[in-house]
């Protein structure tokens, strides 16, 4: 049977006091300093991985700023480069019409400048012809006969000229 007694009791107690002091002194310091290395390296590593993420929120704040700058920019050139094109096309479209607008003037100056000319070539030859046909009246006697004759001579000769008093 088992034996209890006070120093069975007693010794073990002082075995478990000595286990104990010998394992704290030489065990358990050993232990906790190598859990407390662990742990700093842990949550050195912890505080490695924060200041990483923190520098990769950084850089892709940074990104983002410089992708909407970059955004910014190419819109700006775009409306630039529109509003370029906008005036360069007024610009073409205004000559074009003060080029037209010169043209047409020009072309109305050089139809008055040929109507006169034919006017006046008209004019001319009307006169020329009223002039020969004075001589022939006073030349020749004015008799009815004489004055039909000097008329259908004047007549085939407007015709054989061809001309036309309209300028065709």
């Amino acid at each position: 049977m088992i034996d209890i007694s006070v120093w069975n009791i007693l010794w073990t107690a002082v075995n478990l006091l000595i286990f104990y002091l010998f394992a704290k002194k030489f065990l358990f310091g050993r232990i906790l300093k190598v859990m407390e290395e662990r742990k700093k390296r842990i949550n050195g590593q912890f505080e490695e991985a924060d200041k990483k993420e923190q520098d990769a929120l950084k850089l892709k704040k940074q990104y983002e700023d410089i992708l909407e700058g970059a955004n910014e920019e190419s819109n700006q050139i775009i409306s630039k480069a529109k509003k370029n094109a906008d005036m360069q096309y007024n610009r073409i479209l205004a000559d074009a019409s003060e080029q037209a607008d010169r043209m047409i003037e020009n072309a109305h100056k050089s139809v008055e400048n040929e109507r006169r000319r034919v006017l006046q070539s008209a004019q001319s030859e009307i006169a020329d012809i009223a002039m020969t046909a004075a001589k022939k009246v006073i030349a020749g006697n004015t008799s009815a006969e004489n004055d039909s004759r000097i008329y259908n001579d004047f007549i085939n000769e407007v015709d054989d000229d061809g001309s036309d008093p309209d300028g065709n």
